[in-house]
Formats: structure tokens, sequence, C-alpha cells
């Protein structure tokens, strides 16, 4: 159970603060006593029974572990955390985009990754995020990422369409249908 915990794959070298992963969490709140955590208040985590959920401590260490990995192995050049100006009337804002994908005939989407995505509210949450950035970026698509799965939209004009949902889970027998489907997209 703790064997994919990264302060127990780091072996406790030096000096280590981590949060625990969700499923862990539950696990070990599962194994002890029921009398101790209603004595203490401890309620397990929300998790979602898809994907990946609950496995990661952070956004980040989902974005190290998932999606590069998967960028990589697409054979697509990425930016990390790239500055998305924001311009409303007179005043300049700027966002962050989690990545901004790219292959040798320049850009192609974005990636909007979240930690969790539990229900619906959060999925369109990142949805319009997602969806902001691409507008404000030209790009005919974007996917929300998150260890519960990957959304994939395309964008026209002002309107987006899921056209392709796969889980974690199932991310390495999706045998490229993601990379085409991007882009298929950049074509249409």
């Amino acid at each position: 159970m703790l064997a994919d915990w990264g302060i127990v794959r780091k072996r406790f070298n030096g000096v280590i603060t981590e949060p625990v992963p969700q499923t862990i969490y539950n696990s070990l709140l599962n194994r002890i006593s029921t009398r101790n955590p209603d004595l203490h208040g401890l309620v397990p985590a929300r998790v979602a029974d898809a994907g990946m959920s609950g496995r990661f401590v952070s956004e980040a260490e989902f974005e190290d572990e998932v999606i590069v990995p998967l960028l990589k192995s697409w054979g697509f050049e990425y930016e990390r955390q790239r500055r998305c100006p924001f311009q409303l009337g007179s005043q300049s804002y700027f966002g962050r985009i989690d990545f901004f994908v790219k292959d040798e005939q320049g850009p192609l989407t974005l990636l909007e990754n979240k930690h969790r995505i539990l229900d619906d509210e959060d999925l369109q949450k990142a949805v319009e995020q997602g969806k902001s950035y691409a507008l404000m970026l030209g790009l005919p698509s974007f996917v929300v990422a998150s260890p519960e799965g990957l959304w994939v939209y395309s964008l026209s004009r002002n309107r987006t369409r899921l056209e392709q949902h796969i889980s974690t889970d199932d991310l390495k027998t999706e045998d490229g249908q993601i990379r085409r489907t991007l882009l298929n997209l950049r074509t249409v």
C-alpha cells in the first residue's frame, strides 16, 4: 500500500515532508480502529472511481509522472507554465498555461491540468479555463487532464465539443488515438 507513496520511494532520505496521497490516507484510515477516526474527526478523502484518482499529492507530481512522459511518447514539444496574456479593457492580465504543445508545424494544443476532477462542476471549471486560454492563443483544441482522465475538446469560434475522453488507466493502451485526434483537429 505504501510503495507508491513518494516519500517511501525516496527511502526517507534527508528531510522530506510530503502530503499523503488520498488513496493511501483512505487505506490507512480503513486499517485503524473505527473508534479512532471518529474520536479525532478523521474522514476519508474524496476520490473518484476512475483512473489514477487520489494517487498524486500534487498537480506537479501528476504532470511529472503522467503528462511529461505522454507528451514525449507522442513526439510533441511543450512549454510548461507558459504565460498567456489577457486584455480586459485597458488592463493586461497574465495566466499560466500548464502545457503549451507544439510540433514541427507549430502550435497544436494546450493542456489544462488539475490535481483532481471529482464531478461535473470540477470538469466544467477546468473546461472554461482551458477554453479561455485556447481562444486567446487561437488554438483549435485543448485538453483537460487530471489523474481521473483526459478530455480532448475541439474549439471552433467560441464553441467547444468533447472529441474524446480516456481514463488515465487506459493511457498505456490508447495506441496514439489522442495524438491522432489532436493532429486531425488542427486541419479541421
